[in-house]
């Protein structure tokens, strides 16, 4: 299983998916939604809430079912958990491996940067930066658990 940059090398390196820079980062916390049934997502029903933070994105029309298969994908994120046909790589581009208070430390680092940021979004609760959506926490261990099942 890869993760975010590499999963997006993975699809390129397998399957020839170019990825696409972006003029705002996606930032936050997002829905995607399953678009095929796996046994990488069980126990998921029609979503899977992830974390995501990056400058670039791949696109669902550019990847070719003659090797990778979409397992999960969002219009704001474009595909989120993909797969080879054989099974034997998984590319997830979002951050399942995000602790909860990460997307804060890297949105506090960016605006001590001087950078011009959004806050995460769908992460802060009420917009209060002390309380945090952890939505995705059992389902980031879902996922894993899942995973880990597979390498059995």
């Amino acid at each position: 299983m890869t993760i975010c940059w590499a999963a997006q090398a993975g699809m390129y390196y397998f399957g020839g998916v170019s990825k696409h820079l972006l003029n705002k980062k996606i930032f936050g916390i997002y829905p995607t939604i399953i678009q095929k049934q796996h046994p990488l997502l069980n126990g998921f029903k029609r979503e899977i809430t992830l974390p995501f933070s990056r400058y670039t994105t791949n696109l669902n029309s550019e990847i070719p079912e003659s090797s990778l298969q979409i397992l999960a994908s969002s219009a704001a994120t474009g595909p989120a958990i993909c797969a080879t046909r054989d099974d034997h790589n998984f590319f997830v581009t979002g951050h399942p491996e995000y602790q909860s208070t990460t997307l804060l430390d890297e949105y506090l680092r960016d605006q001590h940067r001087g950078r011009v940021v959004e806050q995460p979004a769908n992460y802060f609760i009420s917009n209060s930066v002390e309380k945090i959506n952890e939505s995705w926490l059992p389902q980031s261990q879902r996922l894993f658990n899942n995973w880990f099942n597979l390498l059995q």
